[in-house]
């Protein structure tokens, strides 16, 4: 699993939230804005603020765990949505916790039920950082980075 860097946690929230790998130009535009942990949270506060501005913390579960792979899961979506309201009535509140719940998540590979999802989102999260790092990538859908990656390196090493 990768060390949760900045970068790191800014793919984790375009995956989750929004199923995208970031271009490089919106990369290098927010990176640039986020110095600390501090940062991370006020972005994902904006980003529930402005994006999901209406949405119930159901809805918002919804998003996530499709974005995840994780609508199969019986009762999964009743707990994320608690947790989200747990977290209080703020968009602030909500973005932090949002950090924290895919940081945590991302630390469960070796859990019976979540881990091979929490290893295909570690995957995809890696290959999203490194697309978005590399300049004038374009993006590109979250759910299939890793796989795509990993396709190209098979291309290349043949």
């Amino acid at each position: 699993m990768a060390i949760s860097t900045n970068g790191t946690i800014i793919a984790r929230l375009a995956g989750g939230l929004y199923n995208q790998t970031l271009s490089n130009a919106s990369y290098n535009e927010i990176v640039g804005s986020v110095k600390s942990a501090a940062d991370i949270n006020s972005l994902a506060n904006s980003l529930v603020a402005t994006d999901f501005a209406g949405k119930t913390d159901a809805q918002i579960a919804t998003v996530l765990l499709t974005n995840l792979g994780l609508t199969g899961v019986a009762g999964l979506n009743n707990w994320v949505a608690a947790q989200l309201t747990g977290a209080g009535s703020t968009a602030t509140a909500k973005g932090a916790k949002l950090v924290s719940m895919l940081n945590d998540f991302a630390m469960m590979t070796a859990d019976a039920t979540y881990g091979s999802y929490a290893t295909t989102f570690n995957s995809n999260t890696a290959a999203g950082l490194t697309s978005s790092q590399t300049a004038k990538s374009a993006g590109g859908a979250f759910a299939t980075a890793g796989a795509a990656a990993a396709a190209a390196a098979a291309a290349a090493a043949a």
